[in-house]
């Protein structure tokens, strides 16, 4: 595996984007689809799901899919 510190998806996003590349690719061998450039969009979730790193959540400085909002969450009660 990768070192954590650069891994910016989480397992299950990764699952969800070697589903997708699979899709994409078992679509290019129906004989029914002639659109090949279904290829370069399998490529992209491929690969960042092989890697667990996507560039582009790097240049938007996105650490990983955590929820923002817990903390917001817990109530406070005070006696």
């Amino acid at each position: 595996m990768t070192d954590s510190r650069f891994d910016n998806v989480v397992p299950l996003e990764r699952l969800i984007r070697l589903a997708v590349g699979g899709v994409l690719i078992a679509v290019i061998f129906s004989p029914a689809v002639t659109a090949y450039w279904l290829a370069l969009l399998a490529v992209y979730p491929v690969i960042t799901a092989i890697m667990a790193w996507d560039p582009l959540y790097a240049l938007m400085d996105r650490a990983n899919l955590q929820i923002p909002f817990k903390k917001e969450m817990e109530v406070q009660v005070s006696v």
